[in-house]
């Protein structure tokens, strides 16, 4: 029987690692923050662009909700209805003047 860290006593489809691919996750690893963000610009650009994505997707209901209620937006874009400026918008959400 062979020992156990013995290379030939792999099981089926058991991924082998080799010293290089160590060597490169203890070099990620270690890394500090100014020195990832140097090394990897494309991934902290690309993780600001989702991100602002994501805030700005949470954040429109709260603006669009709080710009109709504005008595400028009511006027320019409104209607009259009973007398008063209603702040419904047409079918195409388009300006109604």
């Amino acid at each position: 029987m062979a020992p156990a860290d013995d290379p030939d006593d792999t099981k089926p489809g058991a991924v082998t690692v080799d010293a290089s691919v160590d060597e490169g996750v203890d070099f990620e690893h270690n890394l500090t923050f100014f020195e990832a963000c140097k090394l990897y610009p494309a991934a902290i650009g690309w993780s600001a662009f989702v991100s602002l994505g994501v805030i700005m997707l949470a954040f429109d209901p709260q603006l669009l909700g709080n710009l109709y209620a504005m008595p400028q937006f009511q006027k320019d874009f409104g209607y009259l209805y009973d007398g008063n400026v209603s702040s419904r918008l047409g079918p195409c959400q388009g300006p109604t003047r």
